[in-house]
């Protein structure tokens, strides 16, 4: 339970850097991550899930206003 914990703080600070760097909303960003990692709900996600969504947000690329995983 606490490395499901630890996870969803991954996740969140994660997603809060891709928005800061991208100028995406946060909801939006979540939203794509969500998507690409096949989460329904974060609340509901299991710690796979969680490992799979962080590892989409690694992929994500660095340059503002470049939409995800694209290519």
């Amino acid at each position: 339970r606490e490395h499901k914990q630890l996870l969803r703080e991954a996740n969140t600070a994660r997603a809060r850097e891709i928005s800061r760097h991208t100028g995406f909303t946060h909801a939006k960003v979540n939203a794509e991550l969500n998507r690409a990692a096949f989460v329904r709900q974060i609340t509901e996600a299991t710690v796979a899930d969680l490992e799979r969504r962080l590892a989409k947000a690694d992929q994500w690329p660095a340059h503002p206003n470049t939409h995800p995983l694209a290519g």
